[in-house]
Protein backbone atom coordinates (compact mmCIF):
# COMPACT_ATOMS: atom_id res chain seq x y z
CA UNK A 1 0.00 0.00 0.00
CA UNK A 2 1.35 3.39 -0.93
CA UNK A 3 1.48 6.30 1.47
CA UNK A 4 -0.54 8.27 -1.06
CA UNK A 5 -3.35 5.71 -0.87
CA UNK A 6 -3.09 5.64 2.93
CA UNK A 7 -3.71 9.39 3.15
CA UNK A 8 -7.17 8.84 1.64
CA UNK A 9 -8.45 7.59 5.02
CA UNK A 10 -8.27 11.15 6.35
CA UNK A 11 -10.97 12.17 3.83
CA UNK A 12 -13.31 9.39 5.01
CA UNK A 13 -16.09 11.05 7.05
CA UNK A 14 -16.59 7.77 8.93
CA UNK A 15 -12.93 7.30 9.84
CA UNK A 16 -12.07 6.73 13.47
CA UNK A 17 -8.90 8.14 15.06
CA UNK A 18 -7.78 7.14 18.55
CA UNK A 19 -4.67 7.89 20.62
CA UNK A 20 -1.95 5.21 20.75
CA UNK A 21 -0.04 6.04 23.95
CA UNK A 22 1.33 2.51 24.42
CA UNK A 23 3.60 2.59 21.36
CA UNK A 24 5.52 5.84 21.67
CA UNK A 25 7.03 7.62 24.63
CA UNK A 26 8.63 10.43 22.63
CA UNK A 27 5.63 11.81 20.75
CA UNK A 28 1.84 11.76 20.62
CA UNK A 29 0.75 8.96 18.31
CA UNK A 30 -2.61 8.08 16.76
CA UNK A 31 -4.21 5.16 14.91
CA UNK A 32 -6.80 5.87 12.23
CA UNK A 33 -9.16 3.30 10.74
CA UNK A 34 -10.87 4.43 7.55
CA UNK A 35 -11.70 3.66 3.95
CA UNK A 36 -9.80 4.73 0.85
CA UNK A 37 -11.56 6.12 -2.23
CA UNK A 38 -11.74 2.53 -3.55
CA UNK A 39 -13.47 1.33 -0.34
CA UNK A 40 -10.39 -0.49 0.98
CA UNK A 41 -10.40 -0.37 4.77
CA UNK A 42 -7.00 0.73 6.05
CA UNK A 43 -5.26 1.17 9.41
CA UNK A 44 -2.85 4.11 9.52
CA UNK A 45 -0.47 4.93 12.37
CA UNK A 46 0.69 8.50 12.60
CA UNK A 47 2.42 10.76 15.12
CA UNK A 48 1.82 14.48 15.16
CA UNK A 49 4.98 16.55 14.75
CA UNK A 50 4.97 20.32 14.62
CA UNK A 51 1.23 20.32 13.93
CA UNK A 52 1.54 17.89 11.01
CA UNK A 53 0.72 14.20 10.75
CA UNK A 54 3.44 11.84 9.56
CA UNK A 55 2.41 8.35 8.46
CA UNK A 56 4.70 5.71 9.95
CA UNK A 57 2.62 2.64 9.09
CA UNK A 58 -0.29 1.75 6.82
CA UNK A 59 -1.88 -1.62 6.16
CA UNK A 60 -5.14 -3.21 5.12
CA UNK A 61 -7.45 -3.76 8.09
CA UNK A 62 -7.86 -7.23 9.56
CA UNK A 63 -11.28 -8.95 9.45
CA UNK A 64 -11.87 -7.99 13.10
CA UNK A 65 -10.96 -4.35 12.46
CA UNK A 66 -13.34 -4.30 9.49
CA UNK A 67 -16.13 -5.64 11.71
CA UNK A 68 -15.42 -2.98 14.36
CA UNK A 69 -15.50 -0.24 11.69
CA UNK A 70 -18.79 -1.47 10.25
CA UNK A 71 -20.45 -1.61 13.67
CA UNK A 72 -19.33 1.90 14.71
Amino acid sequence: MSFEQATEVFADPLSLTVPDPDHSLDEERFVTLGATHNAVLVVVVQPERDGRLRIVSARIATPRERKDYESA
